[in-house]
């Protein structure tokens, strides 16, 4: 299993609003590399400040990277996606905020894996 980081933009899609809880599947943006049972760990920016930013949501890729081709208005549209399954949100406090996930991760746009010698930490912390 590999963690990914997901940069999300509460402006264009408000997961709060959008993601009912855990078993909430979800199309994100997708590298070729990512694998059925892969980790995503959703990190919301400072785009909205009633939100700290930080990782709010955690979810696990059920299906292999495809072109989503469903909605054009959707921020995926055309661009290489995968399906996840939310398996914990919270709606209220990020598990890692911004600053204690700089330690892990020093770019904080765009879809990418996390360095594997900080898997152990990261799950501790998202109770995995």
């Amino acid at each position: 299993m590999r963690i990914y980081f997901e940069p999300i933009n509460i402006c264009q899609w408000n997961m709060f609003e959008k993601v009912s809880g855990k078993g909430h599947i979800e199309t994100v943006l997708a590298t070729k590399e990512m694998v059925v049972g892969d980790i995503i760990l959703l990190y919301v920016g400072k785009q909205d400040k009633r939100y700290e930013s930080g990782v709010y949501a955690v979810g696990e890729i059920i299906g292999e990277p495809y072109v989503y081709q469903n909605d054009a208005d959707a921020h995926c549209y055309n661009r290489l996606s995968a399906d996840i399954q939310i398996i914990s949100i919270n709606y209220s406090m990020p598990f890692i905020t911004a600053k204690d996930f700089l330690k892990f991760n020093k770019q904080l746009r765009t879809v990418h894996i996390i360095d594997e010698l900080f898997n152990e930490e990261i799950l501790s912390k998202i109770n995995k």
